[in-house]
């Protein structure tokens, strides 16, 4: 049997050994993971751990980090650094950093670890415009303010016009003409640039101006009541606008700024009378026509409409003015290749598309006399549409890297016509002419990627949206640390 003496050597003995066992539960490995956004910021996370043998120990934690940051000289960058345990740092130049992390525990344990990463700054697209526009289109001129870090140059800019025509690659920043041939805004421009280290931006912008005007246009009819008293109608129409100014000239030195005035001649006669107008933006119009004034004359009627336009519907307001006779049949020719006759006198019609049309009136009185009035129509695509919303989702779970594509965009004023995804920004980016949902990309590398995701409707209008997927693992370390006493001898001097 051991003595006192002996028992409470081992004691000791057992004791000093859980301390070591003790310390070595409190030596954290310092780890980190970092994602470049590159945008100049890089996001650092803590990956620390603290070793644990199974054993009962005190609490301990990480309680202190420190971040510093080395240039590929080796040279110390004193604005990079932080006491965050995931801080976000910001660098000014691409290029190779060494970045290292110590970690300390509430017991005064540390540990570091100092890594070498890469930091991409992509340039940042971007420009301006002057727009002049002109009949059924404009010309856009872009002014190039797109910049990137003294370390790149871009050397590519690629313009996407979104109106058909093909896109226009540059390798220079000089302005950059196009012409539209389209009547609707806004209408989107994408600019991506790219820099000599390969690295690439885009930036999607709507152009819009104000459409010129294409149908201020005079018209006029007339009806004389009595052998020398005629009464003149207007049929002005403007099609983004209204008429703000008219002047009459009935052709004998008589004058009027009335919209629809009577006036009395003094003798019979063939008369000239011309009717000007000007709309609220100030276009003008006019029209000039012989009046023939003869006493007990059997007269014709005057045909004549205005329109007004909801989106593809066209509403014809009659103005004709009945001769001698009253009007008893209206023919409308609607200038798409249909044709209506009513005993009313205004209609509506509805286009398959917008554009510029034809319309042909022709009125007929109760003994078959006649006349005919042509007006040009311009059906305008409105400005100020609603453009589609661009949403989606992606279904899947790790360990797979498989993922799916679910989308939930919605057209507005037009449907969606384009899809266009990218998976991450090394990857290609995919068009679709009908609904991507069920397209499916396998990862090879895990890692954070940001999925993009552009949507067009059949007026050329956009918009974007992505989210961030996270598919990295993170690793866990432990490390099991056991003391074995066999026996124990003891000298005694």
């Amino acid at each position: 049997m051991p003595t006192y003496a002996e028992l409470i050597t081992k004691a000791d003995i057992a004791q000093a050994d859980l301390d070591i066992l003790t310390q070595i539960e409190l030596e954290p490995t310092a780890l980190y993971t970092h994602v470049d956004n590159n945008d100049g910021t890089v996001d650092f996370t803590d990956g620390t751990t603290i070793h644990t043998a199974g054993h009962v120990s005190p609490s301990v934690a990480a309680s202190q980090w420190r971040w510093k940051v080395w240039d590929a000289d080796g040279v110390l960058i004193a604005s990079i650094s932080s006491t965050s345990q995931n801080p976000t740092l910001t660098f000014t130049y691409s290029g190779t950093y060494t970045v290292e992390l110590l970690v300390t525990t509430n017991y005064g344990w540390n540990d570091s670890i100092t890594k070498s990463i890469s930091v991409e700054l992509s340039p940042t697209a971007a420009f301006t415009y002057s727009v002049t526009p002109f009949q059924g289109g404009a010309a856009v001129t872009i002014h190039q303010t797109s910049t990137a870090d003294s370390g790149s140059i871009i050397t590519q800019w690629v313009y996407d016009w979104a109106d058909a025509q093909p896109d226009t690659t540059k390798t220079d920043g000089s302005d950059t003409p196009h012409h539209y041939v389209v009547t609707s805004v806004p209408y989107s421009v994408r600019l991506t640039v790219t820099t000599d280290l390969g690295q690439t931006h885009f930036v999607n912008v709507n152009v819009t101006w104000t459409p010129v005007s294409e149908g201020t246009v005079a018209g006029w009819g007339f009806q004389q009541t009595d052998d020398y008293t005629v009464v003149f109608t207007d049929a002005s129409t403007d099609a983004d606008g209204t008429i703000a100014v008219r002047a009459w000239d009935f052709g004998d030195g008589g004058v009027s700024s009335a919209t629809n005035p009577t006036h009395v001649y003094d003798n019979e006669g063939i008369y000239v009378v011309t009717l000007e107008v000007w709309d609220n933006d100030g276009n003008y119009s006019s029209l000039t026509k012989p009046v023939t004034i003869e006493r007990g004359a059997t007269l014709p009627p005057v045909a004549g409409f205005t329109w007004s336009q909801a989106l593809k519907v066209l509403t014809a307001a009659d103005v004709s003015v009945a001769g001698t006779n009253s009007i008893v049949q209206w023919s409308w020719s609607w200038g798409d290749g249909t044709f209506e006759v009513s005993s009313i006198g205004g209609l509506s019609h509805t286009y398959a598309n917008y554009g510029v049309y034809d319309v042909i009136l022709t009125v007929v009185d109760n003994t078959g006399l006649s006349d005919s009035i042509t007006n040009s129509v311009d059906l305008v695509d409105p400005v100020g549409d609603t453009a589609p919303t661009a949403a989606f989702n992606v279904t899947g779970s790790l360990p797979s890297m498989l993922r799916t594509f679910n989308d939930s965009s919605s057209g507005g004023t037009y449907s969606i016509t384009r899809w266009d995804i990218q998976w991450g920004k090394d990857e290609l980016i995919l068009t679709f002419a009908v609904d991507p949902t069920g397209q499916t990309h396998t990862y090879l590398d895990s890692g954070i990627y940001t999925i993009k995701l552009w949507v067009y409707d059949s007026a050329g209008l956009t918009d974007f949206h992505s989210i961030v997927v996270d598919l990295t693992f993170s690793p866990t370390y432990v490390v099991t640390a056991a003391f074995t006493i066999d026996s124990c001898t003891i000298e005694t001097v």
